[in-house]
C-alpha cells in the first residue's frame, strides 16, 4: 500500500510540475504579448509607423496561441483592428504630408536641375581649321575624351526627404491597403498636375517681356521637378505606384500643355522691343527642359517630339528675325559706305580687317596688300570698310544660328529628320549674301559717273567678298556636326557650298569694272575734246615756233585750257599708281589697255575731225596750216609716245601698250597729208573752174553792155523823131486856129 501511495504521490507531483511549467510558459507568453502590445502602442504614439506595423505582425503571431483565451480574443479581435486603424490613419496623414512635400518640391528641384553647373559629356570629335600660306584651307579632326565635371545639387536634401517618404508604401502594403495607396497617389498627383500646370493661369496683363519669360521659367521648373520626382518615386517603389504607360501619358499631356504655353508666351512677346532676345531666352529654356527631362528620366524613354516641334518652329522664327536684322545691318553698312580705302592704324585693326578673314592669304584675287603685314604707322587697304563689316555680320549670324541648331541625339532636335537643317542654313546665308550683292549694285548706281577711284574701290570690295564668303563657309564646315568634306582641301576665295553667292559678287565685280572703264574713258574723252578743234593744233604750232606762250595745265578762265592729248595721257599715267594701290593688277592691266586703246581711237577721230573742219576759205594758207598741224601731231607723238611707254612700263609691268602703242602717228599723218593734198587739188580744180566761169561771165557782160548801148542810141533817135513829129503837128493845129 505504501508503495502504491508513493507512486500516486509521485504521479501527482509530476503533473503539478508540468502544469506549473505550462502555466509559467503561458505567463511568459502573456508577458511577451503584453510587451509587444505595449511596443506597438508606443510606436503608434511616436508615429513610428513602419516599426508599428512590424510589431503588429509580431503581436498577431504572439496572440495566435491565446485565441482560445480571453486575452487572445481581446488582442486579436479588439486591439489589433484598433491599432491597425490607428496606424492606417497615421499613415494616411503622413502620406498626405508626403504628397504635399512632393508638390512643394517640384519648383525648387526643377530650378536646381535647370541651373545645375555640372557636366556629363560623352566623347566627341573636335575640329580645327587649318589655312596655309598658299591660300588653301581644310579641317582637321581629333577625338576628345568624355568629360565629367561635378557640381553640388542644391536640392539634394529635398530628394532625400522624398526617398524617405516612399517608405510609407510598405506600411500600406503590410496593412493590405496597397491598392488604396497606389490609387490615392495617382489621383493626388494628377490633381496636383492640373492645379499647378494644366490649369495654372498665365498672368500677362501689366507684365514686361522679362517678367513674362520669368513666369514661363517658373512654370518650366515646376514641370521639370514634377517629372523628375515621378521618375524617382517610380524607381524606388515596389510595386510601382504608376505604370510606364501612365508616365508616358502624363508626359505627353504635360508636353502639350508646355507647348501651348510657350506659343502663347511667344505671341505675348511680339510687342516687346527686345523680341529676339526674349525669344532666345524662351528657346534656351525649352531646350534645357527637354534635354534634362529626356536624359534624366530612366524609368521610361520620353519622346521629345511635341516640344521639339515647338523648339524648331521657335528657332525658325528666331533665325528669321536674326536674318532680318543682319540684312538691315548690311543695308546700313553698304548704303552709307563712302567707298574710300580702309586704313588700319594698329595691329588690332589690321587683324580685324585682314587676317581675321585670311584676306592676306588669298592668292586668287591678287589684292595689293603689304607682304609683311602690319608693322607700324598706317596701312591703306584696297577695299572699303563695308567688307569686314559685312564679314562680321555674316559670321555673327552664322554663330547665332549654330547656337540654336545644336544637334542633340536624345533631347531637343530632330530637325535633321524634319528638314535638312544644313541646306536651310545655307539658304539663309544665300539670302543674306544675295541681299548684300543687290545692295552693292544699288550703291554702285549712286556713285558719280566720273568717280574712278571710288569705282575702283568698289570693284576690289566686291572681289574681296568672295574671300568673306569663303571664310563663312569655313565656319559652317567647322561647326557642323556632319560630314561636309572635312578632308577636302579648299581654296580661299573659291567657296564650294556657297558658290552661288560668290558668283553674285563675281557679277558685281564685272559690272563694277564696266562702270569703272566707262568712268575712266569719260574722263579721258573729256581731256581729249580740244584735239577735235583745229585751234588747239594751231596753238601747239605757235607754241613750238615761239610765237605764243606755252599752254598752262590749268586755267580757271578757260575750261579748254589744261586739256589735250598730252594732258589726257598724263592723266592716264598718273592714275596707274592710284589704281594699282586699290585694284588687282590684272584688272588694272585690262582697264588701262582698254582706256589707252580708246584714247588712241578718240585721238585719231578727233584729229581727223579737226583737220576736216579746218578747211575754211580753201586758200593755200589754210592747207599749209593743216599740214603744219598734222606734222605737229606727228612730231608730238614721235617725241611723247616713247616717253609714255617708258613711264607706263615703269608704273606697271606686262601691259601691251608699253611695247606696242595703239596710236600710229606716221600712218595717221600720212593719211591726213594725203587727204589734204587731195583736198587741195580738189579745191584748186574747183577754183580753176570757178575762174573760167567768172571769165565767161565777164565777156558776156561786155557784149551785153555794148548791145545795150546801141539799143539806147536807136531808141533815142526814134524818140527824137517822134518828138519832132509831135512838134510839127502842134504847129499845124496852131495855124489852123489862127486862120
Amino acid at each position: 500500500m505504501e508503495i502504491k501511495r508513493a507512486a500516486a504521490d509521485l504521479n501527482l507531483s509530476r503533473c503539478v510540475k508540468q502544469n506549473v511549467a505550462h502555466v509559467g510558459s503561458l505567463l511568459r507568453s502573456t508577458l511577451e504579448l503584453a510587451e509587444i502590445l505595449e511596443t506597438v502602442e508606443k510606436r503608434v504614439q511616436k508615429q513610428q509607423l513602419l516599426g508599428a506595423v512590424v510589431s503588429l505582425k509580431q503581436l498577431m503571431r504572439g496572440a495566435a496561441p491565446f485565441a482560445e483565451y480571453a486575452l487572445g480574443e481581446y488582442v486579436i479581435h479588439h486591439r489589433v483592428p484598433q491599432l491597425s486603424q490607428d496606424i492606417f490613419t497615421a499613415a494616411v496623414h503622413d502620406f498626405n504630408a508626403w504628397l504635399k512635400l512632393l508638390r512643394e518640391s517640384s519648383l525648387p528641384i526643377g530650378t536646381a536641375a535647370l541651373k545645375w553647373e555640372g557636366i556629363v559629356q560623352s566623347g566627341s570629335v573636335e575640329k580645327k581649321l587649318r589655312v596655309s600660306e598658299e591660300g588653301e584651307w581644310w579641317v582637321e579632326m581629333s577625338y576628345v575624351r568624355a568629360c565629367i565635371r561635378r557640381a553640388p545639387f542644391t536640392e539634394s536634401s529635398s530628394i532625400v526627404n522624398i526617398l524617405h517618404g516612399t517608405s510609407i508604401q510598405e506600411v500600406f502594403e503590410e496593412l493590405h491597403h496597397g491598392t488604396y495607396y497606389r490609387n490615392y497617389y495617382a489621383e493626388s498627383r494628377m490633381q496636383q498636375l492640373k492645379l499647378d500646370l494644366f490649369e495654372a493661369p498665365l498672368s500677362s496683363e501689366g507684365l514686361s517681356g522679362e517678367a513674362t519669360v520669368e513666369e514661363l521659367e517658373k512654370y518650366c521648373a515646376t514641370a521639370l521637378g514634377f517629372v523628375l520626382i515621378e521618375d524617382i518615386v517610380h524607381n524606388v517603389t515596389e510595386p510601382h505606384v504608376q505604370s510606364t504607360t501612365e508616365i508616358i501619358c502624363m508626359w505627353e499631356k504635360l508636353s502639350q500643355a508646355m507647348a501651348d504655353r510657350a506659343r502663347h508666351v511667344s505671341t505675348l512677346l511680339l510687342s516687346d522691343p527686345e523680341y529676339t532676345a526674349r525669344m532666345m531666352d524662351v528657346f534656351r529654356l525649352l531646350r534645357s527642359f527637354v534635354g534634362i527631362a529626356v536624359e534624366s528620366v530612366k524609368s521610361v524613354r520620353l519622346s521629345p517630339l511635341i516640344l521639339s516641334l515647338v523648339v524648331e518652329s521657335m528657332s525658325d522664327s528666331i533665325i528669321s528675325s536674326w536674318l532680318q536684322e543682319a540684312c538691315m545691318e548690311a543695308t546700313q553698312v553698304v548704303l552709307t559706305d563712302t567707298l574710300m580705302p580702309l586704313n588700319a592704324t594698329s595691329s588690332e585693326e589690321y587683324h580685324a580687317y585682314v587676317t581675321r578673314f585670311y584676306v592676306d592669304r588669298c592668292k586668287s584675287i591678287e589684292l595689293p596688300l603689304p607682304v609683311c603685314g602690319f608693322r607700324s604707322g598706317s596701312v591703306t587697304l584696297p577695299y572699303a570698310s563695308m567688307v569686314p563689316a559685312i564679314g562680321d555680320t555674316a559670321l555673327r549670324f552664322l554663330s547665332q544660328c549654330h547656337s540654336i541648331m545644336v544637334m542633340d541625339d536624345g533631347a531637343v532636335v530632330r530637325q535633321s529628320e524634319l528638314n535638312n537643317v544644313d541646306e536651310m542654313l545655307l539658304k539663309y546665308l544665300s539670302v543674306l549674301f544675295r541681299t548684300v550683292a543687290e545692295l552693292l549694285q544699288t550703291h554702285m548706281v549712286s556713285v558719280d559717273a566720273r568717280a574712278v577711284l571710288q569705282l575702283a574701290v568698289y570693284v576690289t570690295s566686291c572681289a574681296t567678298m568672295s574671300v568673306i564668303v569663303s571664310c563663312v563657309e569655313q565656319q559652317f564646315v567647322l561647326a557642323w556636326h556632319g560630314d561636309c568634306g572635312e578632308a577636302r582641301r579648299e581654296i580661299l576665295g573659291v567657296p564650294r557650298l556657297l558658290a552661288d553667292s560668290a558668283n553674285l559678287f563675281a557679277k558685281a565685280v564685272q559690272k563694277g569694272i564696266e562702270r569703272l572703264l566707262a568712268a575712266f574713258v569719260a574722263e579721258t574723252e573729256d581731256r581729249l575734246q580740244p584735239v577735235a578743234e583745229i585751234d588747239y593744233w594751231k596753238r601747239l604750232v605757235e607754241v613750238r615756233r615761239g610765237t605764243a606762250a606755252p599752254m598752262t595745265t590749268r586755267a580757271d578762265n578757260n575750261a579748254s585750257e589744261g586739256k589735250g592729248l598730252v594732258e589726257a595721257m598724263e592723266y592716264i599715267i598718273d592714275m596707274i599708281p592710284k589704281l594699282t594701290a586699290v585694284l588687282q593688277v590684272s584688272v588694272v592691266r585690262s582697264v588701262l589697255g582698254s582706256v589707252v586703246a580708246h584714247a588712241a581711237i578718240t585721238t585719231q577721230s578727233n584729229l581727223e575731225r579737226a583737220i576736216y573742219s579746218g578747211c575754211r576759205d580753201g586758200t593755200a594758207s589754210d592747207f599749209t596750216t593743216l599740214r603744219e598741224c598734222v606734222r605737229e601731231f606727228e612730231l608730238l607723238c614721235t617725241i611723247q609716245i616713247p616717253l609714255w611707254q617708258k613711264r607706263i612700263e615703269g608704273a606697271i609691268s606686262g601691259l601691251s601698250v608699253a611695247q606696242r602703242f595703239p596710236l600710229q602717228p606716221k600712218q595717221i599723218a600720212d593719211e591726213l597729208i594725203l587727204w589734204i593734198r587731195r583736198k587741195g587739188a580738189e579745191v584748186a580744180t574747183e577754183q580753176a573752174n570757178t575762174n573760167q566761169v567768172f571769165a565767161g561771165i565777164e565777156g558776156a557782160g561786155k557784149l551785153v553792155a555794148k548791145g545795150v548801148e546801141r539799143g539806147i542810141y536807136v531808141v533815142g533817135q526814134t524818140v527824137k523823131g517822134g518828138a519832132n513829129a509831135i512838134t510839127g503837128a502842134a504847129s499845124a493845129i496852131k495855124g489852123k486856129r489862127e486862120t
